[in-house]
């Protein structure tokens, strides 16, 4: 887990745990016992998700340099590695739902 200080604002920690929150996830599916068919896609799940949760720590860092939410918006819609760590997150959980493991659109 990430430690948050005061010296910090609180947008900046709920990025932080924010963050976390995606490692847990992915802690938690890399420890799943999924069926043969699925462990594939259970793995690049996990992947995925710890992929995002650092994606997300990165921009975390650059979010706390900038002046308005505008410019922090702006910052993580075009960051490439959030952006291609939430299509693989979309990408294993399609294939978990065509195989009947996940619900959800």
């Amino acid at each position: 887990m990430t430690a948050c200080t005061r010296s910090r604002t609180p947008s900046f920690c709920k990025i932080l745990a924010f963050a976390d929150a995606q490692g847990k996830i992915s802690t938690d599916v890399t420890l799943a016992r999924p069926p043969a068919n699925a462990e594939k896609a259970n793995m690049d799940l996990a992947v995925a998700f710890s992929d995002n949760a650092g994606a997300v720590r990165q921009a975390a860092s650059q979010v706390g340099t900038l002046s308005t939410v505008k410019q922090a918006l702006a910052l993580i819609n075009s960051d490439k590695e959030l952006q291609s760590s939430g299509a693989k997150i979309d990408t294993a959980l399609a294939e978990l739902r065509k195989l009947g493991y996940a619900k959800g659109a």
